[in-house]
């Protein structure tokens, strides 16, 4: 088996994640805790070697978030302040299930303080409607026009995240529900998007660059499939003219 461990911060158990998320592949189940009584004795009073100012110490950890991929044996054990439990709530817990691609109602992390969930439903679909704004001379026209719909479906979320950093140099994204709610049903999803954070959006606009929109749409078609290529996406693009 593969075991990652981490104890931080709930900020620097998100930023591992982030970190590792192209090493444990798609996640097949996880557990949630929020009292120290419900977690299992597996999962309470780990020993943990570190090093201060030179010198060895130990201590013992206990575990709130364990992500199970059981396809591969990776098991990954998350600490941190019971993983966002305090504060402003589970955060950094729900911002970690949807690094990995869960899609669930994420209200029940705090509301059932405790969750093992078997069934999980991992998907790392990206979708945008491509735009480019126009000149503005005039506060009554149309200040951005469409230029390409692209709906894409990665393997696993390493390769997701990373496709969409490369979009990033193409111009700048926002969630699709930030621009018009009713915009999303441009794109037909088995599960419903209402939750996502903006940073972790399926539905996306990409407003392109001032160098880039002067592409023509043959041309940029063909920058978006050398990106799915690279990063083995199932994709459709369409051209709104």
């Amino acid at each position: 088996m593969t075991l990652y461990r981490f104890d931080g911060t709930p900020h620097q158990c998100v930023k591992f994640m982030q970190s590792i998320i192209g090493l444990i592949g798609n996640i097949t189940r996880f557990e949630v805790y929020y009292h120290v009584e419900d977690i299992p004795n597996k999962y309470k009073g780990i020993p943990n070697v570190y090093y201060y100012e030179g010198e060895k110490d130990f201590t013992e950890k206990d575990y709130y978030l364990i992500l199970h991929n059981d396809n591969q044996d990776i098991t990954v054990l998350l600490g941190g302040g019971n993983c966002g439990y305090s504060g402003s709530g589970p955060s950094a817990t729900t911002e970690i299930l949807q690094i990995c691609g869960v899609k669930m109602d994420y209200s029940r992390i705090s509301k059932e303080k405790k969750i093992i969930e078997n069934n999980v439903s991992i998907y790392h679909d990206l979708n945008f409607i491509i735009f480019e704004e126009k000149e503005r001379r005039s506060l009554k026209r149309e200040l951005s026009r469409r230029r390409l719909k692209v709906s894409m479906k990665f393997q696993n979320g390493h390769d997701k995240w990373q496709a969409k950093k490369v979009f990033q140099t193409l111009g700048y994204i926002n969630s699709l529900s930030r621009r018009n709610e009713s915009e999303e049903n441009n794109f037909i999803l088995p599960y419903l998007t209402g939750e996502e954070w903006a940073d972790y959006a399926t539905n996306n606009t990409l407003t392109l660059s001032n160098a880039v929109k002067m592409l023509d749409n043959t041309t940029l078609e063909s920058m978006i499939k050398e990106i799915c290529y690279e990063y083995s996406a199932d994709f459709t693009i369409q051209c709104y003219e």
